[in-house]
């Protein structure tokens, strides 16, 4: 995941390049907000991020 203001050149240059791109929403503040308006918290991500290798282990 990258995050930049140039979002249309970076997609320009990937898709130039034969990489795959796909553009998932925009940040702003402290959530992700995807196209589809679905909104999630930047802690939230956090979180989950931090608690996956642990609850991966227990398992």
């Amino acid at each position: 995941m990258i995050a930049t203001k140039h979002a249309a050149a970076l997609i320009d240059a990937a898709e130039k390049a034969h990489v795959p791109v796909r553009h998932l929403g925009r940040t702003g503040g402290t959530s992700l907000v995807l196209k589809d308006g679905m909104s999630l918290s930047a802690e939230r991500m956090r979180e989950v991020n931090a608690e996956f290798f642990p609850k991966l282990m227990e398992r």
